[in-house]
């Protein structure tokens, strides 16, 4: 109860005494909201970014007894006094906004799942955001139950169905922020030989639960930088995961002072870097296998000896051995062509990212948003 009342009071509040708006689309959570609305729903929809760190504490009579009747409704005696009032004043707002779609790219987030149970008149769009392993399914203690659930491949529908992760409808079209990269940045040539992922994460960051991960992720680099070292006349570029010069400079000390940085900073710079790459390699990183669905070989060092931070066949992730071995592994993805390594590969990439460039996933989504939308009117 305690850690639900940190989070609680951990939100933003302000006061309103106006009766609430009614939209036809909810953008669930402010992640991925820039993209659902900019590439996703139509400006001529009547849409809402709803964002439940921003509290509205409404002060009118049509929300107080709404409130009311839904405590008295679904109060749930397992949960705290605390989850009870935070998550069915949450409901009530959207009750009252009475959408006819609630879409999230926060595939896996509780209030989203519990919303699920009570709104059976919305119809509920998820978007995966990133790799869902066991070690992520093992974090996740509440249900999940997608009702229409817009994935990277059919892999991943099976892996999360195996934690009886429940999916009514899954639907495998690839990666949101990929397809819309590859939109972008489809003509451009390939000018780096290895785009390395940075999964850095700060010392403040490194909590007890991950030590084994953060453990992973720095042998994966120190292996990287012996392999740098000792093929110099290879083109590396390090994929960054923040702007801040503490993880610049812990590459710097790694891998030399001429390393060379992707920019953060610019949207997407991930994704065309990566584009710009003929090789990617990482830990344990979603990139690897949204790199797949952009033209791109990727590889996984793998030292964990564990199917929990990234089980995928040997034809992305290799299990470490040696540097002799990584070394002889990495020179034969460079020197294969791109359309020998996809012959191997078109069936692992359909099943793991199933990205088509001529119909990525945003126009998936809008079309399907715009059907349901339309067929509610005509009703």
């Amino acid at each position: 109860m305690q850690k639900f009342l940190k989070k609680i009071l951990s939100k933003k509040y302000n006061f309103s005494f106006s009766n609430i708006n009614q939209y036809d689309v909810v953008i669930f959570d402010i992640e991925g909201s820039d993209e659902i609305k900019k590439f996703i729903v139509n400006e001529s929809i009547n849409s809402i970014i709803y964002d439940y760190n921003n509290f509205r504490i409404y002060i009118n009579l049509k929300f107080l007894t709404k409130y009311f009747i839904n405590t008295c409704r679904y109060w749930n005696r397992r949960k705290s006094l605390f989850h009870n009032l935070y998550i069915l004043y949450i409901l009530t707002e959207i009750q009252i906004i009475n959408p006819k779609i609630l879409i999230t790219y926060n595939d896996d987030n509780f209030i989203y799942h519990t919303l699920i149970k009570f709104l059976n008149n919305i119809k509920f769009i998820a978007i995966q955001n990133g790799l869902r392993e066991k070690f992520i399914r093992k974090r996740i203690k509440h249900n999940i139950n997608h009702e229409d659930y817009y994935c990277f491949g059919k892999t991943d529908i099976e892996k999360q169905k195996s934690s009886k992760w429940l999916i009514n409808n899954g639907m495998p079209v690839g990666s949101l922020r990929a397809g819309i990269a590859l939109s972008k940045f489809k003509n451009d040539q390939k000018i780096f030989d290895i785009g390395y992922i940075s999964e850095y994460a700060s010392v403040k960051k490194h909590l007890i639960i991950n030590k084994e991960w953060n453990n992973n992720i720095k042998n994966v680099d120190k292996i990287m930088s012996k392999f740098f070292h000792e093929n110099k006349n290879l083109k590396l570029i390090v994929i960054l995961r923040t702007d801040d010069a503490e993880e610049r400079k812990y590459f710097h000390e790694i891998f030399g002072s001429n390393i060379i940085f992707s920019k953060p900073k610019e949207y997407l710079n991930s994704y065309k870097t990566i584009i710009q790459s003929k090789l990617v390699i990482g830990f344990a990183s979603t990139l690897l296998i949204e790199a797949l669905g952009l033209s791109t070989k990727a590889l996984a060092i793998d030292t964990s000896n564990s199917d929990e931070y990234f089980d995928f066949n040997n034809n992305i992730g290799y299990k470490f051995k040696n540097n002799n071995d990584l070394k002889k592994r990495i020179n034969d993805l460079i020197n294969t062509s791109y359309d020998a390594y996809l012959e191997n590969m078109k069936e692992t990439i359909v099943d793991v990212m199933n990205l088509d460039k001529y119909s990525p996933p945003h126009l998936i989504i809008r079309n399907f948003i715009n059907k349901e939308l339309l067929s509610n009117t005509d009703v």
